[in-house]
């Protein structure tokens, strides 16, 4: 019967019958669940009823009247984005530059569907991965990455204004018209967050929604937005005036920076690499050689930034003072937690970095580390002295005692 119907719907547009009125059903009182809508003196014949939300019916000739119950309820769409902290999917997530986004997209398909459209707008601080795109578990891509229409969907892309991109999915009026009750379909997809990405509060907007209803009367979910972020460390070098006690920014200090991560009983050392950029420098990616991690080097105004970093635990080690001042004796540790607020521990107090993160250098020599070679040259030439000092002892009391 609902197949039927669908045939002289179509076989009506297609030779513009004629309807005989148009209604939406509206209520004024938010708490109202139900609403009725009336066509009056109408001929007795056969008509065909049509909802937007699919449900499709006749009129009886031999009944004069006949009430219809729309029970299909309206479709449903909710995009999350998955953390790697934990592993949790929800509204909001933070990355790397360069790392993988997890997406999901839910939707309850309702009785009666028809013309379902899901659509998806992405920033251009993300880049979809066209591969990865499924629905319901079944990927719309081949084993060589080229996209594949099925029976049930087919998908389509494009590109819109400042580099953002889209995709859509539209599913097979078969495919809906089997739908008898509320159904769910999972649609799962990534991106990598990339070089424009928005670094800060503001975030990167990922956002989806689906069209429905009849053609010519198309309605549309809520969009439904997560936003993805990435965070930066804002560093200023100086020093302090003794007399004055003003301070100096200072150029030529250099850094590296690092962090650790634990798997099981193992931890991993892994180093940033960055570009450098008009306000500082941009992550590009992690590695395990000390030797290939960018060198972060402070201008004449003390000052750099490193943008692009996910929540995490950071150490910044000093590599090299400007010249005339101490190095560093241990890292400074920075964390950045899920909101892009950064707490850092120089010289053993732990401080919010309200603007930077603020690294004192002294002037003066710079004594031997504990344990080097510097301080076992200094016990080798104190023995040495006491040594030479007995026996100078030792010979003057012999001197002293032969000319007695």
């Amino acid at each position: 019967a609902a197949e039927f119907a669908k045939l002289a719907q179509a076989y009506a547009a297609e030779n513009k019958l004629a309807h005989q009125g148009t209604q939406t059903a509206t209520s004024t009182e938010e708490d109202v669940k139900t609403t009725t809508i009336k066509f009056n003196e109408l001929d007795l014949g056969y008509y065909l009823v049509d909802t937007t939300l699919g449900t499709l019916c006749s009129l009886d000739t031999t009944t004069p009247s006949v009430t219809i119950k729309e029970k299909n309820a309206v479709p449903t769409n909710e995009k999350e984005v998955q953390e790697d902290s934990n592993n949790t999917f929800g509204k909001a997530n933070d990355a790397d530059i360069g790392q993988t986004v997890n997406f999901k997209s839910t939707i309850t398909a309702q009785a009666g569907a028809e013309n379902y459209v899901f659509h998806d707008k992405m920033t251009k601080g993300l880049t979809l991965d066209k591969t990865s795109i499924k629905v319901d578990d079944i990927a719309i891509t081949d084993a060589n990455g080229d996209d594949v229409t099925g029976d049930n969907y087919t998908i389509s892309f494009g590109t819109i204004e400042d580099g953002e991109t889209t995709f859509d999915i539209e599913f097979a009026q078969s495919y809906l018209n089997a739908i008898t009750e509320a159904k769910t379909i999972v649609i799962t997809y990534s991106a990598t967050v990339n070089e424009k990405a928005v670094v800060g509060s503001t975030g990167n907007p990922n956002e989806s929604w689906l069209d429905y209803g009849d053609k010519t009367n198309t309605k549309s979910t809520p969009k439904s937005t997560t936003t993805t972020y990435t965070w930066e460390i804002d560093v200023y070098k100086y020093t302090v005036n003794k007399d004055t006690k003003e301070e100096k920014a200072l150029a030529n200090a250099q850094f590296i920076l690092y962090k650790d991560v634990k798997d099981g009983d193992n931890t991993t050392r892994y180093y940033a690499t960055a570009t450098a950029v008009d306000v500082g420098y941009r992550f590009t990616e992690w590695t395990t050689e000390k030797a290939s991690a960018t060198t972060f080097i402070t201008p004449d105004s003390g000052k750099f930034a490193i943008k692009g970093l996910d929540s995490d635990t950071y150490y910044l080690e000093e590599t090299q003072a400007p010249a005339g001042y101490n190095t560093l004796k241990a890292p400074v540790k920075v964390v950045i937690d899920d909101e892009g607020n950064v707490t850092y521990t120089y010289d053993g107090v732990d401080t919010v970095a309200n603007t930077d993160v603020r690294i004192l250098n002294n002037t003066g020599a710079e004594l031997p580390s504990t344990g080097g070679i510097g301080t076992t040259i200094f016990y080798i030439v104190g023995a040495v002295l006491v040594l030479g000092a007995s026996v100078l002892l030792v010979t003057k009391r012999r001197m002293k005692n032969d000319q007695q």
